[in-house]
């Protein structure tokens, strides 16, 4: 039926997406990233393919579940979080800007335009004594919330 639809359209499917230094074939299924190849599963490459295909557009789980698996939405299933986690990690982890984010309580957005902004600390608020704490969630870094603490040393 599809290729009924695009032949009456004469319009053919693209055989690459990009974005920025993010390169996909779709044919030969490689992945590459300002030269340095990835290497993706199935439905990783399928992530990947779908936020390339809607890049800069918030896509929701709902709609990961049903272009991905073909589920309707469940809201027990974290498939769609490991999944976007694995990609990220992959596509992100060499590089200083991340171009995978998570858009909280909307989804994930495939951002060529957004970067990393340092944001100086507030009068009052102070570092911990033995440096900045950070942990890793996915592959970022975050500042522990007791660097923002706003309470002052004792003494």
């Amino acid at each position: 039926m599809n290729a009924l639809v695009r032949r009456a359209s004469r319009v053919s499917e693209p055989t690459s997406l990009s974005a920025g230094e993010l390169k996909l074939d779709l044919l030969s299924r490689k992945v590459e990233r300002a030269g340095q190849t990835i290497e993706l599963q199935a439905r990783e490459f399928a992530l990947l393919a779908y936020l390339l295909r809607n890049a800069g557009r918030v896509v929701t789980k709902t709609m990961l579940l049903s272009h991905i698996w073909d589920y309707s939405f469940d809201p027990q299933t974290n498939v769609v979080d490991v999944l976007v986690c694995r990609v990220r990690y992959k596509v992100d982890k060499k590089f200083d800007r991340k171009l995978i984010r998570t858009v909280r309580g909307m989804g994930s957005v495939l951002d060529t335009a957004w970067q990393t902004v340092e944001i100086p600390a507030a009068p009052g608020l102070r570092e911990p004594a033995n440096g900045t704490q950070a942990f890793s969630l996915c592959g970022h870094r975050a500042f522990s919330p007791v660097w923002l603490s706003a309470r002052k040393p004792p003494g």
